[in-house]
């Protein structure tokens, strides 16, 4: 009796190994409430002008297209844009870029000077949303 239960016990451990490791090489997915946290993340480093660290965390993807100094260049154009009120996701999209999820939040913010479109680019980078472009368009309007 004790050999079968020995038996069933490493069926089982295998059986569990094995779905710990399926689980282990399963690709997790970025969750979707975290596109609102990688904003504010942004926005922080933004105001605190740590835009090594924007452009340290970016996509390989964004730093094929853009170097150091060009985006150091629009956040500080952004920037002068003076202190700004908390962004307004007012749209998203999702696509697919080489294989991964896209997503493309567009917030309404007031800074100081401008009312702004404010659209960022993320891509799914396993399982951790990651800077993939940003634009800025003014909006008329008080």
């Amino acid at each position: 009796m004790s050999r079968k239960l020995l038996i069933v016990a490493i069926l089982v451990l295998l059986a569990g190994l094995g779905v710990a490791a399926a689980f282990y090489f399963y690709p997790q997915e970025a969750p979707y409430e975290d596109l609102d946290k990688a904003t504010a993340l942004f926005f922080h480093r933004l105001n605190a002008e740590q835009y090594d660290a924007i452009y340290d965390d970016a996509s390989p993807y964004y730093k094929e297209a853009n170097t150091r100094a060009a985006m150091l260049e629009n956040l500080k154009t952004v920037k002068a844009l003076g202190n700004h009120a908390t962004p307004a996701r007012i749209q998203m999209v999702f696509d697919t870029y080489k294989g991964h999820r896209i997503a493309e939040p567009v917030y309404g913010i007031l800074f100081e000077r401008a009312r702004t479109l404010f659209s960022l680019r993320y891509i799914d980078e396993g399982g951790e949303w990651k800077l993939m472009g940003f634009t800025v368009k003014s909006r008329s309007g008080g």
